[in-house]
Order: structure tokens, then sequence, then C-alpha cells
């Protein structure tokens, strides 16, 4: 596996000179304390014959200021979905596995990885699953979680008390109310908030819905970090089934890049055919806003669905791009104001290797 990590680096390097971005250097394991500044952590999965899933999750961190690329930890993979964040703050990666290991009817739990020892630790058993899982200081995660009553929400998970608060909970709301399918949160540091794209479950699977006869509403919302709802900060579109909007991302703190999807059926090829549209949209002091089209600002072509994300107004994108099973494609780095694209990692097609997600941490203090 360490073998692999560095020739991902060293292709990343290569293809950044031959393209002229300028790539800062980078190495695989860090040999003295990592610094205090933001980084992106990445979620990449690759093949392990030696494992029963078969595959493997690698988790690395991308320093923003030093632009070092460091394999963290290789975990096995034994979940429903791969999700985790690596905390450079207390030397762990927090990860979803199944509560029990290898049993394939198992749901999902929040587990801690030493990087240092290796030491797993079981959390919690609350939830089926978890399509993402970030950090938003040393002692809280910020997950979305897939409930065993159906709903999707964001939920917050306290690391001292290992409990959960659920964003239905903090706005006195019916969990019911949401429904968030694989939309991400895109939280941003800079702005303590986060992006809930969801439906009401009931309309979401009710018979008119799915016969294409009426419409219902997809809500953007801006949350706090500590889940609350700023009613003037909701966004409501009207869509039939087909439309969705898919992803959100903040600009500043009342400016979102909006994407939506409009899927269609082509009868000449026989293949579903799915547009993508950006919108941006600004919400004003009086609750009123504005849902405009836009042109995405990064080669959107090439990105992959829910493949990029800001945290600094829209200088600079973080990009998946290409195909999962491209020499090409990966994690880089896209400058606005110079159009360079810079790679940070790329992936193995030899070892069907590929970047599942990420996400960017602020600055992290050492836990209370």
């Amino acid at each position: 596996m360490k073998h692999r990590g560095k020739r991902i680096v060293i292709a990343a390097l290569l293809l950044a000179l031959l393209c002229g971005c300028g790539a800062a250097p980078q190495k695989e394991h860090e040999t003295e304390p990592a610094g205090d500044g933001p980084y992106l952590s990445i979620t990449y999965g690759c093949n392990n014959a030696e494992n029963a899933s078969g595959r493997d999750m690698v988790f690395y961190t991308y320093d923003l200021e030093t632009r070092q690329l460091t394999e963290e930890a290789v975990i096995p993979f034994d979940a429903r979905y791969a999700s985790g964040v690596v905390s450079r703050a207390d030397g762990i990666v927090y990860y979803s596995r199944r509560a029990e290991p290898g049993v394939l009817t198992s749901n999902d739990s929040l587990c801690a990885h030493d990087i240092a020892t290796g030491e797993e630790t079981l959390l919690e058993t609350e939830h089926v699953s978890y399509n993402e899982i970030t950090l938003v200081d040393p002692d809280t995660l910020l997950v979305m979680a897939v409930t065993a009553e159906h709903p999707i929400l964001p939920a917050r998970f306290d690391l001292k008390s290992r409990t959960f608060t659920d964003a239905a909970e903090v706005n006195g709301e019916e969990p019911t109310l949401y429904t968030s399918g694989s939309s991400p949160l895109n939280y941003n540091y800079q702005t303590g908030s986060f992006i809930n794209i969801y439906q009401v479950e009931a309309e979401r699977y009710s018979e008119a819905y799915h016969r294409f006869e009426s419409e219902i509403n997809t809500y953007v919302a801006l949350m706090n970090d500590d889940l609350v709802k700023d009613p003037n900060r909701v966004y409501a579109v009207g869509l039939l089934l087909g439309s969705l909007i898919d992803d959100a991302v903040q600009l500043s703190d009342n400016e979102l890049l909006v994407e939506r999807t409009d899927d269609s059926f082509d009868e000449e090829k026989g293949v579903l055919v799915t547009e993508r549209h950006f919108y941006r949209l600004t919400f004003a002091g009086d609750g009123s806003a504005s849902f405009e089209p836009t042109e995405p600002p990064f080669p959107a072509k090439k990105v992959r669905e829910h493949g990029y994300r800001t945290v600094d107004g829209g200088r600079t994108w973080y990009l998946i791009m290409g195909e999962k099973n491209s020499e090409t494609g990966g994690l880089y780095a896209y400058c606005t104001e110079t159009g360079e694209l810079t790679p940070i990692l790329l992936n193995d097609p030899a070892a069907e290797g590929y970047i599942i997600d990420f996400s960017i941490i602020g600055p992290q203090g050492q836990r209370d």
C-alpha cells in the first residue's frame, strides 16, 4: 500500500510539471508534527485481495498552506458506505464501519482509528449508515445520518459524551421533515455553516410525485454548525421527479452556487441523459432571495457529481475530476484567476483506486 501511495504522488508531480501548474513538494508520510492550518481530509478506495471485502479505505490529508500530501491510515473497508474524516488535532480517523465486523446485514457505526497505534474504538450503534462525516472541531463531528426510521438528516456527534443531536431536534421539527438524499453538507469552516438540501419525506414518496403528476419542494437551507436553521436563509424550488437540486456550495455568508440536474431518456441511444445546470442563490436580509442561472466557475463537464468544494469565496476550487478508471482523474486544485489545475492525488486504475470523497477542515486546536 505504501508503494502504491508513492506512485500516486509521483504521478501527480509529473503531471503538474507537464501542465505547468507548479505543484508544491508532496510526501507520503509526515516526519514532523502536522501544521495547525486548514487541510483537506481525503477518503480514497482501492483493491486489497487480503481483505474479506477486497477493498481498503486510505485516508490522506493535504495541507492547504504547505501543500503536503500525507497518507494517514489504511483501514479495511467494511461498511455500507465508505465515509470518514481525519482529525490531525488528536491523530484519529473517525469513520463508518459495520457494528458487527464482516456481517453484511449489520448497520454502520461511527468508529475511531488511532493513527499511531492502530487501536479501534466503536463509538455508537444508533443509525443505519452515514453518507458523510466531517469535523467541526476536535470534540464534534458533523454527519449526514441515515436513520432507522428512514429520514436522512444532519446531526452533530459529541465525541466526549458520545451522543447525537439532530437538526430536527434543535429546530423543534418532526424528523420526517427531512430526507436529504446523497447531497453533501459542504461544511464551510470560514462561515461556521453548512448547506442542507432536503425534501419532506411524505412528499418525496408520494404517489402523485412518482407518477409525474405534481411537483414537490426541494429546500436549500443554510444552517449554522450548531444545526440552527435561519428561516431567512431557506429557499424552496418546486420540481417534478427527474429534476433535482443536487448540490450547493457556500460562496459567502449569503451567497451559494447551486446545481440542478435534469434527467431524460434518449430513446434513440437507449440511455439516461443527465443535464447539469448551475444557479447563483443569494439571500437578502429581509428573507427574500434571488435564484439566477450562472456559468460554473470551474470546468464542470470534467468534474464528478458532488466533487467540488471551496472555502475562499470561489477563488480556489478543489475538484474530483475524470472517470474513476482514468489515470489522469483524481483530486485537483483549480485557480479561477489563472485557470490552472494542480493535481493533488490521482487515481490508480491498476488497483481500481480513486477518490471517494473529501472535506475541507479548518485550523484545529487540541481537544479540551
